[in-house]
């Protein structure tokens, strides 16, 4: 109870002057379980009440609502999607591209008898390259030439398609891991 009304179970202060108030005060007062306290009981049914009724006494104070709890930003976890979630790549997968293996890979020209595509690839400095290349060259071949024109000296992973799927299979060629006329990211 407070100067400016009350509060039921740490709940928000009630005001003295509405009727369903004025009734819960009432119960108290004859020394009864107000009605909303009361637990439902079934039709007929006759049982004694057991309930435990505490009054804090504060009519002397105006209630002062406590503040809010802290605002936590984020306190869930993180999740990983894959394509497939049997699947998980490790680091030497992700970057199956490594100089020490496209450094003697052979870049064969471009035979304009066979059937060719060209790529267009992100690199990872934000560079867009696009490569002639017939269909069946590898991914082994096309990650050359990604290397030798990207300028990028270090070990990478190529990925296409939407969404996004790292190519991990350099023997294939071209045309079998999909990637005619597709648009790739090296990272």
């Amino acid at each position: 109870m407070y100067r400016n009304g009350f509060t039921v179970d740490d709940g928000e202060l009630r005001d003295l002057t509405t009727p369903e108030n004025l009734a819960f005060i009432a119960s108290l007062e004859k020394g009864e379980v107000p009605r909303e306290l009361q637990p439902e009981q079934r039709a007929g049914e006759q049982r004694p009440l057991n309930i435990d009724i505490m009054l804090a006494d504060h009519r002397e104070e105006d209630y002062v609502a406590p503040p809010p709890p802290p605002y936590i930003a984020f306190s869930g976890q993180g999740a990983v999607l894959r394509r497939d979630p049997s699947e998980s790549a490790s680091a030497s997968e992700a970057n199956i591209f490594s100089p020490e293996i496209l450094l003697d890979i052979e870049i064969p020209p471009v035979d304009e008898s066979r059937p060719t595509t060209t790529v267009q690839v992100r690199t990872t400095q934000g560079k867009k390259i696009r490569i002639k290349i017939n269909q069946d060259a590898t991914v082994y071949q096309l990650a050359a030439i990604v290397m030798r024109d990207s300028g990028v000296g270090t070990a990478f992973s190529l990925s296409a398609g939407f969404p996004p799927v790292d190519v991990l299979d350099g023997s294939l060629s071209v045309k079998d891991a999909g990637l005619v006329g597709a648009s790739i990211t090296q990272k």
